[in-house]
């Protein structure tokens, strides 16, 4: 029930409902303002305002009363509600009370005190009547009013049992001032007003000049409530009634009801000819019993851990996604060329292509429909599939991903049809050289070390800079995932003994992808450089702290027992993210120099060359992030003469073939050998060519 403060603050107004009505016959019958204001209205007679609010109430019913009064010449006239109770009292009146004597002073007056106390009473009534029955015409009057007073509330009783209606104008139900802010913005019904607050959340008023937090809470209040959801069937979501700290830990599915639409996999609701239960290439085998689509999705996704089981899930709700909204099929329907033109539908994202093509949009959803702003949480209805175009490499990796879902489904015997071992995972504009080209030279590291020894100090201050310092060389000189370092503890980092004796080296123990437990040996330079940010932090250097402490801490927090979570890891990406690109900006003012430079130089090529080696370094900043330290680790290693089995132990690779992307040596030698063999020809050719006359060689094979 709403409180009655509302109604005084004039914030929202409810119309009358039946405790409403309860309370006022209550009141007409003569009760107590402050027990029925408590029985009816919830509210305390003890409170400092509980009276008055009481009072309140009662004076907002009886302009209501009024209201409906004028709205029809068939009620009775609300006035007679007003009339207070105490006016009303049945009682014979004074004077007439006065003039009737009691039993004693008539048996005393009147002589019956021979007379037994029963013939006394027969006298006194035959000559009083009966007490009970004496009323005087005002009384019977009042009465007659009081009578009056209950068939009036019974009347408007049926005018005031209208419930709310989604297309009901908001002014119907919530006070008129209010009404009209919300209606400048364009949410005139009910419908409008609960779907803008899903959509916002808890801070939904912050975008509505003054209206505040405690009435924006008292309309979500009053819109959840009992009654009105009983009629209403369109709740206020869990997400739009709390802060953001408040959601942290609940599942996406107790924050938003499930529906069908573009909306997360946990709450999906598909129909059942959608559902793939009936799917056009269903096994009958289904050795797991998998329901239907979804249900095999995440038994599929169960086997994957981390940040691989967040990234899979992603692949797997797009193509969900696009079967049902898209195509109108299953994911267990979709055939080969459904696969196809999903591949067109992620290439297509972007409006154009590298050279400024237009790209054609052949779908019937809009592209907007499936691309956000901005990435959204997913218990956030902005969330979208997207959150911008995917880029070649992006690309390819979805589709690698969908293949091994098909893989996982004809395995289980959920499908008896693989349609997507026709599709090729390779994508336009997708090289392998791109995908090796994922990390930093040993130049740009340098670079990096003397722009945070410097610029970047100044900029943002001694603990960040310790902070983003130790995240980008750790990184680098251990090949650790971000997620690792994020949940990386102290006490991880444990001396070597061999035949009984420290060797001065550490090696330290990583919970990797799938849970899996590794162990390697750092190198001296990850502990010198471990050891510098405990010292800031206050801390023991490694060998002589075995805390459980994070290793990396918050700035106010250096490495407290905080808790931890996935949202940890995602700022540590972007604090990388933030400081690569801020490495970039200090080489576009080259570039801006030296092109200016370049319009009066005698000899621009040796400038060019400079340009184009320092885009090649913005280039990698700024689209670099925190996994490629890790891509730079394996590199390195390989071309300083490490086995790939030595790198793919230290980077816990389940394959070495995985490894082996890291190897350029090849590709090295041969760049080594033709330029020997250019140097070669070259003086094959100077010397076998006279003056002012071209040759031609012919070389017999």
């Amino acid at each position: 029930m709403p409180n009655p403060a509302w109604f005084k603050n004039g914030n929202i107004a409810t119309r009358i409902g039946k405790h409403h009505l309860a309370f006022l016959r209550a009141y007409v019958e003569g009760l107590s303002l402050p027990d029925i204001a408590e029985r009816y209205l919830g509210i305390d007679p003890d409170a400092p305002a509980g009276l008055s609010l009481g009072k309140e109430t009662l004076r907002w019913l009886r302009s209501q009363f009024l209201r409906a009064g004028k709205r029809s010449k068939k009620l009775p006239n609300p006035r007679l509600i007003f009339i207070a109770p105490e006016r009303l009292h049945s009682a014979p009146s004074p004077a007439r009370q006065a003039s009737i004597p009691t039993l004693e002073e008539f048996v005393e007056e009147y002589g019956y005190d021979d007379f037994s106390e029963a013939e006394q009473l027969e006298a006194w009534q035959a000559r009083f009547g009966d007490a009970s029955a004496v009323k005087d015409r005002k009384t019977e009057r009042n009465e007659r009013l009081r009578k009056k007073q209950l068939l009036a509330i019974q009347h408007y009783e049926g005018v005031f049992d209208a419930v709310p209606a989604l297309d009901d104008a908001l002014a119907a139900w919530v006070d008129g001032t209010l009404a009209r802010r919300l209606a400048e913005k364009g949410f005139v019904s009910i419908a409008s007003v609960i779907d803008m607050i899903n959509d916002r959340g808890n801070t939904w008023y912050k975008d509505f000049p003054r209206i505040g937090v405690i009435a924006a809470q008292q309309i979500a209040g009053w819109l959840n409530s009992e009654p009105v959801q009983a009629v209403l069937h369109k709740p206020v979501t869990i997400r739009a009634r709390l802060n953001r700290t408040e959601r942290k830990g609940l599942l996406v599915s107790a924050l938003r009801t499930r529906q069908f639409g573009l909306v997360p996999m946990e709450i999906l609701h598909l129909p059942e000819e959608l559902s793939g239960k009936n799917g056009l290439f269903r096994s009958l085998d289904n050795f797991e019993k998998h329901a239907d689509d979804v249900a095999m999705i995440q038994s599929w996704l169960n086997t994957k851990s981390g940040l691989t089981r967040k990234a899979y899930q992603s692949e797997a709700e797009r193509i969900l996604l696009f079967g049902v909204l898209e195509l109108r099929k299953s994911f267990s329907s979709l055939t080969a060329e459904d696969l196809h033109r999903y591949k067109t539908f992620l290439g297509s994202l972007a409006t154009e292509d590298e050279h400024g093509n237009t790209i054609d949009w052949p779908f019937h959803q809009p592209r907007e429909f499936w691309l956000s702003e901005r990435p959204f949480s997913r218990s956030d209805p902005r969330w979208k599939p997207f959150a911008g175009p995917l880029s070649p490499v992006s690309q390819q990796r979805a589709l690698t991903i969908i293949k091994t879902l098909y893989s996982f489904a004809l395995n289980c015997g959920y499908l008896r049809y693989n349609p997507s071992a026709t599709l090729s995972h390779k994508v336009q504009s997708y090289t392998v050289s791109q995908a090796q080209e994922r990390e930093f030279t040993i130049n740009e590291i340098q670079y990096l070390i003397e722009f945070v020894d410097s610029d970047y100090r100044l900029q943002v201050g001694q603990e960040h800079y310790e902070r983003t310092r130790f995240l980008f060389l750790f990184l680098y000189l251990t090949g650790l995932r971000i997620s690792e370092l994020a949940f990386a503890r102290v006490s991880d980092i444990k001396p070597v003994y061999a035949r009984g004796a420290f060797t001065g080296d550490y090696k330290m123990q990583v919970t990797g992808k799938g849970n899996q437990v590794a162990e390697f040996v750092l190198s001296e330079q990850a502990v010198l450089c471990a050891n510098r940010y405990l010292q800031h932090c206050d801390k023991a250097p490694i060998g002589m702290n075995d805390t459980d402490d994070y290793l990396v801490g918050t700035l106010n927090q250096k490495g407290a027992g905080v808790a931890r979570n996935q949202n940890f890891t995602r700022n540590l990406h972007d604090i990388i993210t933030a400081f690569l690109h801020a490495a970039a900006e200090p080489l576009k003012q080259q570039i801006a120099e030296l092109l200016a430079q370049s319009k009066n130089d005698a000899e621009p090529e040796n400038i060019s060359v400079k340009i184009s080696y320092l885009r090649g370094m913005v280039g990698h900043f700024e689209n670099g992030s925190a996994h490629w330290f890790r891509h730079s680790f394996g590199t390195h290693w390989i071309a300083a003469n490490a086995s790939v089995s030595d790198v793919q132990r230290k980077l816990r690779h389940k394959s070495p073939a995985t490894t082996a992307l890291y190897v350029h040596n090849d590709l090295d030698s041969e760049i080594t050998l033709t330029r020997k063999m250019s140097e070669v020809h070259a003086q094959l050719i100077s010397k076998a060519q006279p003056e002012n006359e071209a040759i031609t060689l012919s070389l017999d094979v």
